[in-house]
């Protein structure tokens, strides 16, 4: 099936067989989706997200849309802090796509509509995460996704 990523999870994830497909149930959504290698990595990241880092579900949309000019872009995962304003924007790639300069230069176009604090880029392999140096005004790379309770100060 796929590899086991680099992302720790505290219970396997829910798969099922229906015809043909390979199902995963998306937590936030609450529904089955088809299994994807890029959904292999973005289920994973959800639940550690979730599970692991205390991201609130309910502050957590996946695969939403936003217009960008005529272009209607999906962010992959887009938290939100609790006056709803967005907060961390989660670019996911196959585990077999190399996360690079193109995949950070879309995150980064995607944000520049967003306005996120911290962008993590992830291929399920790999994990980049920048978050917005309020002094500075810029992006600087972190060594760790950050927990929920960590950005309160951009809350």
């Amino acid at each position: 099936m796929f590899p086991e990523l680099n992302i720790p999870i505290d219970e396997p994830l829910e798969l099922i067989q229906k015809e043909d497909k390979i199902l995963i149930k998306d937590p936030v959504r609450n529904k089955m989706l088809v299994l994807t290698p890029e959904e292999w990595v973005r289920q994973h990241l959800l639940h550690f997200l979730i599970s692991s880092l205390g991201y609130p579900k309910s502050l957590i949309r996946t695969e939403s849309g936003l217009n960008r000019g005529k272009k209607l872009l999906r962010s992959d995962i887009l938290v939100h802090d609790r006056a709803g304003s967005p907060l961390v924007l989660v670019e996911c790639k196959s585990f077999s796509v190399k996360i690079n300069k193109e995949v950070l230069y879309q995150a980064v176009s995607y944000n520049e509509t967003i306005k996120a604090k911290c962008i993590i880029l992830s291929n399920g392999m790999m994990h980049y995460c920048l978050m917005l140096n309020l002094e500075k005004q810029k992006f600087e790379q972190v060594f760790a996704i950050p927990e929920y309770k960590e950005l309160s100060v951009y809350q």
